[in-house]
């Protein structure tokens, strides 16, 4: 199908035809159409804008209001888009153009705007974003209007206090999940601003940096503990990694802290599960050793 489209628009003058074509398929087959032209739109030469909005605010509005399975690969056929400055802009203007025609209704333009910045970001615009939402009251939005500052270290934490000071550090315990399924936040598509920060690299020194940070603003082990076992983020810590972190440092206070995960976390310290560890292999070194 795709080469047929492909073929029968190269040889096309205008847009007439190819136009015909898909306004027909998406009335056939709504949805299905609609995840096929996404992903051929960018090889196209002889369709009109008008087809092109069609395509993609149909996408947009299903994406919006169904959220499953289907809704984030399209979401992911557009991010696919945006890596082409005209899709890129044909994808935003979409967007806006929807947003400022549902201007009586606040909630469904902010989460118009929020599927927005996702698109934004995944496709690399990193800079601070600054709207006339309402962002006091929706700590989400914040976040994505400033995510350039998550990705920086020193950045990271001087926007945490100051998230704190906007929203009080009951919003600490949420887990943010992104709208779109993207997986803009260090790789995954959760965020908690404590877990995130320690647990999603393998690398001992981030962990140890960011812990120090966290102490130095106040946070104490079982407060840190507390935000991370209620967050519920989705974002694995893992035995495995836990005693990858231990068994890298001499640090007392720093085993401590990762004794007191593991307990939460698995009902075992990371010496113990250690120790079992390096007992079992042991074990099994001694079993399979052959006597002559």
């Amino acid at each position: 199908m795709e080469l047929l489209i492909c073929k029968i628009d190269n040889g096309q003058p205008d847009t007439d035809i190819i136009d015909k074509i898909i306004d027909t398929q998406i009335k056939k087959n709504g949805i299905n159409s609609i995840l096929f032209f996404t992903q051929i739109i960018n090889q196209l030469q002889n369709i009109s804008p008008i087809i092109e909005n069609k395509i993609v605010s149909s996408a947009l509005n299903y994406i919006i209001e169904y959220r499953n399975d289907v809704s984030t690969l399209l979401f992911n056929h557009l991010i696919h888009l945006g890596t082409n400055h005209k899709n890129k802009l044909l994808v935003s203007n979409q967007f806006d153009n929807i947003i400022n025609d549902i201007s009586e209704n606040a909630d469904l333009r902010t989460t118009y705007y929020l599927f927005k910045l996702e698109f934004e970001i995944s496709i690399g615009k990193l800079i601070l974003n600054k709207s006339n939402f309402n962002v006091e009251n929706n700590s989400y939005l914040f976040i994505l209007e400033n995510y350039p500052l998550l990705l920086d270290a020193n950045n990271y934490f001087e926007f945490l206090n100051l998230f704190i000071g906007k929203f009080g550090k009951a919003e600490l315990y949420k887990n943010f999940s992104t709208y779109s399924n993207s997986k803009i936040f260090f790789g995954s598509s959760n965020f908690n601003w404590i877990t995130s920060c320690l647990f999603l690299s393998r690398d001992i020194k981030p962990f140890i940096r960011n812990l120090r940070k966290l102490k130095s603003l106040g946070f104490e082990n079982a407060e840190i503990i507390k935000i991370i076992k209620k967050s519920k983020t989705g974002i694995e810590i893992s035995q495995t990694l836990l005693n990858n972190y231990y068994s890298k440092t001499n640090d007392y206070s720093i085993r401590s802290f990762l004794n007191q995960i593991s307990k939460k976390f698995h009902n075992i310290s990371c010496e113990e599960s250690i120790n079992n560890s390096n007992f079992n292999q042991g074990f099994s070194k001694n079993r399979n050793h052959k006597r002559y």
